[in-house]
């Protein structure tokens, strides 16, 4: 099973590097390359055991929090969904060589490769959408994802862990119900409200369009395919794991918003323009 999904997401990978790179704009400067290479080593940096956070719920390392994504968000971000490729393929790629790992599967490096690619194309030129219709997009997101989590805890009596059968009870189900909703309810809240009070119209520009990128990533890379990795891997099923990561992906969302608009602030304000201004 591990080998033939090997083979599916290689072939899926070398497939979409193909379309990215002949249907958008890719451009080698040297201003680019260097700045790319940076944030590559940025990243690679996140990326070590020592600045990662691992908690064995179903097997080594099943749950990682990590920061390794942003600098690949940015690649994105700054020069396109084809140096976002590049970014996140080479980043994976380049910590699998200085880790050791004898045996990589290439989900991770999926993973990594989709949020440089989700990037570039979220803050494509072409992407026209407003400020306030990319916050709609996002809160849309989370309530859909706050919906389906609660959907699964009260619809399920038991699942499976560790071929061993465990119970959800009433209370359990109320309870995680209750978390998740006022986590969801909170997030939506705080990037509204931080939509309404930025006065600049350019970081209200980034910061909508970055939330939805985090929103993205959390949900469909972190949540679903990492889980489904995870699941081949160690032969736990898939929906275990997706229980952790819900509120995990609800909280990561609130720090990596506010850790990119920060960076926004300090470093890549002068280097990211409003498609409008690019004439």
């Amino acid at each position: 099973m591990a080998i033939i999904a090997q083979i599916i997401i290689v072939m899926f990978m070398v497939g979409l590097g193909v379309l990215i790179f002949r249907y958008t704009k890719f451009e080698l400067k040297t201003q680019t390359i260097t700045t790319v290479a940076m944030l590559i080593l940025i990243a690679i940096a996140l990326g070590t055991r020592y600045l990662t956070i691992s908690l064995p719920f179903f097997g080594p390392e099943s749950f990682e929090i990590k920061f390794d994504t942003i600098p690949i968000m940015f690649t994105g971000i700054l020069f396109g969904p084809g140096w976002g490729f590049i970014a996140g393929l080479l980043t994976d790629l380049l910590q699998l060589v200085f880790s050791g790992v004898s045996f990589p599967f290439f989900g991770f490096t999926l993973n990594l490769v989709l949020t440089g690619v989700i990037s570039g194309f979220i803050f494509s030129p072409k992407n026209k959408l407003s400020a306030q219709t990319m916050t709609f997009l996002t809160q849309t997101f989370i309530s859909l994802l706050s919906v389906i989590a609660i959907m699964f805890i009260t619809m399920n009596d038991t699942i499976q862990l560790n071929n061993e059968p465990f119970h959800i009870n009433t209370p359990l189900k109320i309870t995680s119900s209750l978390i998740i909703f006022g986590l969801a309810l909170l997030l939506i809240i705080y990037l509204y409200r931080k939509q309404n009070n930025i006065e600049d119209h350019q970081e209200r520009y980034f910061v909508s369009r970055f939330s939805t990128i985090v929103v993205l990533c959390e949900i469909f890379i972190q949540m679903i395919l990492t889980s489904l990795w995870l699941s081949i891997m160690f032969e736990v099923p898939w929906i275990i794991y997706m229980i952790p990561r819900i509120i995990e992906a609800i909280l990561m969302i609130f720090i990596y918003v506010l850790i990119g608009q920060l960076l926004y602030r300090l470093i890549f304000k002068r280097l990211l323009r409003h498609p409008q201004e690019q004439g």
